[in-house]
C-alpha cells in the first residue's frame, strides 16, 4: 500500500512520509516494548492519507468559486462596504492580499484560502478584528498573504503535501512521527463529529457534545 502511493506521488523509498521512517526506537520493539515505539496504525496512516489526497492538495479553485470566496472574506471583515460582484481593484489590498487580483495570491491549491474562509465564517468578529489590526499602522502586515503562509508551514511541518514545495521560512524542521500521530488521531475523531452551534466551540461526537480541547476525554 506505501509502495504504491510513494509512486502515484513520484516518490522513491530514499524520499519516505514521517509516518514510513523508522527511529532506533522503532527498530528495538521487542527489546524497548511498545511503550518507545511511535508507529501509526493502519487507520491512522489512513487519516494521514486522506488529509494529504481528500484534503490539502485540492487544486486551486475554479474562477467562479475563489470569487465567492473572496467576496465572503471582503464582505465579513468589511459589512458596511459589503460587494455583491467580485472586481479587480486597489481595495483587496485592505484585506491583506498583495495586488489587485486576490486570485493571484492563491498559488499553493484550495487549502490556505479554504482555512481562511473557514475562520471568517465561525469566528467573524475575531475575523474582523485581526483585519483591522493587520492594517494598524503600529502592527501593520499583509493579513491575507500571513494566513495563507501560516496555513502552508503547516502542512509542510506534518508534511501533508504531495508536491515539492518551499517553506517561507528555511530549515524548519518537520512533526515528530507522535506529533503527526497525535494530529492523525483527533482527524480520525473528527470523522465522527458534527459542529454544534455557531460559535459555541462544540462538537457533536458519538451522540456527546465536547469542546475540541477535550477529545481526548
Amino acid at each position: 500500500m506505501e509502495q504504491e502511493r510513494l509512486m502515484e506521488e513520484g516518490r522513491t523509498d530514499e524520499q519516505p512520509h514521517i509516518e514510513d521512517q523508522k527511529s532506533f526506537c522503532d527498530r528495538c520493539i521487542v527489546c524497548l516494548g511498545p511503550r518507545y515505539v511511535t508507529l501509526l496504525t493502519e487507520e491512522e496512516r489512513d487519516a494521514v492519507w486522506h488529509m494529504r489526497r481528500q484534503v490539502v492538495n485540492n487544486p486551486k479553485p475554479e474562477d467562479a468559486e475563489l470569487q465567492k470566496q473572496v467576496l465572503l472574506l471582503w464582505n465579513t471583515a468589511f459589512p458596511d462596504e459589503k460587494l455583491d460582484l467580485f472586481e479587480k481593484g486597489q481595495g483587496w489590498k485592505k484585506l491583506g492580499f498583495q495586488g489587485t487580483d486576490p486570485s493571484t495570491d492563491v498559488r499553493t491549491g484550495s487549502w490556505p484560502l479554504e482555512q481562511l474562509v473557514a475562520l471568517a465564517t465561525h469566528h467573524p468578529t475575531e475575523f474582523r478584528r485581526m483585519v483591522q489590526e493587520a492594517s494598524h499602522s503600529a502592527s501593520f502586515y499583509l493579513f491575507a498573504i500571513s494566513c495563507f503562509n501560516v496555513s502552508h508551514m503547516l502542512v509542510l511541518f506534518f508534511d501533508l503535501h504531495t508536491f515539492a514545495s518551499v517553506s517561507p521560512l528555511g530549515h524548519v524542521p518537520r512533526a515528530s512521527k507522535r506529533q503527526l500521530r497525535n494530529l492523525a488521531r483527533l482527524a480520525g475523531l473528527l470523522r465522527w463529529c458534527h459542529p454544534g452551534k455557531a460559535g459555541d466551540g462544540q462538537l457533536l461526537c458519538r451522540g456527546r457534545w465536547v469542546r475540541v480541547m477535550k477529545l481526548e476525554k
